[in-house]
């Protein structure tokens, strides 16, 4: 990323269940984001959340943060996010939303995993069938 052009981005922070270790977790997700947004010069220009499952996209966070989008087209370039597993853990609609978000929002998703406390055995499931060639029948 080009240190001197700055980007302006939204994040977004999920979070299964309702429990004290999610919040912490939430928490966690916002540092490692404000981080990540300083250290490549990017404006965090607002925040979304959920605590909610990421088997579908039907979250009171993520319809804000589309909202935010549609009323602020062209003044926001990116979607952080800690991993890809925080936005959705189904492939197939993590990756039709990652190309709705490019085409309607002109918006790509960024993610910023470095810590291993967010390298979960999951997202390591989830990157690997990210990575992998389509099946040939």
């Amino acid at each position: 990323m080009d240190k001197n052009v700055r980007k302006r981005a939204v994040s977004y922070l999920r979070a299964a269940k309702i429990e004290m270790a999610n919040f912490d977790s939430l928490i966690r997700q916002k540092a490692a984001i404000e981080e990540y947004c300083s250290k490549n010069n990017i404006e965090l220009v607002n925040v979304f959340w959920d605590v909610s499952s990421g088997s579908h996209f039907n979250r009171k966070g993520w319809e804000e943060l589309e909202a935010y989008l549609s009323n602020n087209l062209g003044r926001v370039q990116l979607l952080i996010s800690v991993d890809a597993s925080r936005i959705g853990r189904n492939f197939a609609l993590f990756a039709s939303e990652e190309q709705r978000f490019k085409e309607q929002y002109d918006v790509d998703f960024c993610f910023c995993v470095g810590s291993s406390e967010f390298r979960d055995l999951a997202t390591e499931q989830f990157l690997r069938v990210c990575n992998q060639p389509p099946k040939s029948n």
